[in-house]
């Protein structure tokens, strides 16, 4: 992702070769899902709702290095717009196969709502509501740094590319602080294993400036990496515009864990999220 970027801002043919690029991605992994990209696009655009999970993952890493095909697509929407979304995805032959609160244990309980799982008899789409104003909510809760990665209607967010670009993992210790560290998120780190990544602490990371567990990251800080795909070569603005589109004011948080060279201290993780909360009515 950084290295397309890097060879975009080379020549104007450049920057339309890595348009292509990104453009057949988006391709490869929507429409198993959908007659067309511009069909989840229009969707994710309508309803706020991103797309995180493998399918993210794949956006973010190179196509050579991603040897597994998303057998389903997570499709993360706020809690007032989900309806819509279920709406939208029945018009493109979608329905329900599975819903209700039963299922939200393979999901951090402090933000989510429900999970309800869509067939068209071939594919899978879960849709996670968040319980609040953003889709985004989740992301700051999930397992493992491999995995807090994104795309919407027009964008590319990756929260630690400094790790998730080079095949490394750090585990988030909120869900072993809320004790729902389940067994299915012990399966979701097999399973990132098995596709090259490996679970390092926080000294093997060479402390990289925004990839210590034990430091406050922020959406206004330089860790991130982001793109729009259609201003391609520009890297993108802060990612605070697209929080903003996304119900997200501003968030902080620490994945905590143990301070680096220490045997003893411990620092308890964060997550404080301000959310857009203007769709209220009074």
């Amino acid at each position: 992702m950084r290295d397309l970027i890097t060879f975009a801002t080379t020549s104007t043919t450049n920057a339309e070769r890595v348009k292509w690029y990104l453009k057949h991605q988006l391709d490869v992994i929507c429409t198993p899902f959908f007659r067309t990209t511009e069909h989840l696009k229009s969707i994710l655009s309508a309803c706020d709702t991103v797309v995180s999970g493998s399918a993210a993952l794949r956006m973010v890493l190179p196509s050579n290095a991603c040897n597994w095909h998303s057998s389903d697509l997570d499709i993360y929407v706020p809690l007032h717009n989900h309806t819509q979304l279920y709406n939208l995805l029945r018009k493109h032959d979608y329905i329900i196969v599975r819903n209700g609160r039963p299922y939200v244990e393979n999901y951090s309980p402090s933000t989510i709502y429900t999970v309800t799982t869509f067939t068209n008899g071939k594919k899978k789409i879960d849709v996670i509501v968040s319980r609040s104003a953003s889709a985004l909510s989740p992301i700051f809760h999930f397992h493992s740094t491999a995995v807090m990665n994104f795309f919407s209607a027009d964008s590319l967010f990756c929260t630690y590319p400094s790790l998730t670009l080079r095949h490394r993992s750090m585990i988030n210790t909120a869900s072993l602080r809320q004790r729902t560290f389940s067994p299915s998120s012990m399966q979701a780190l097999l399973k990132y294993k098995l596709r090259g990544f490996r679970i390092i602490s926080c000294e093997e990371t060479n402390h990289p400036q925004f990839a210590c567990r034990t430091k406050i990251r922020s959406l206004n800080d330089r860790g991130w990496l982001s793109l729009d795909f259609e201003t391609v070569p520009r890297r993108g603005t802060a990612p605070i515009a697209t929080f903003f589109r996304l119900g997200i004011v501003d968030a902080v948080w620490t994945l905590g864990g143990q301070v680096c060279g220490s045997t003893s201290l411990c620092v308890q993780p964060i997550v404080h999220i301000i959310e857009d909360c203007s769709y209220v009515t009074h």
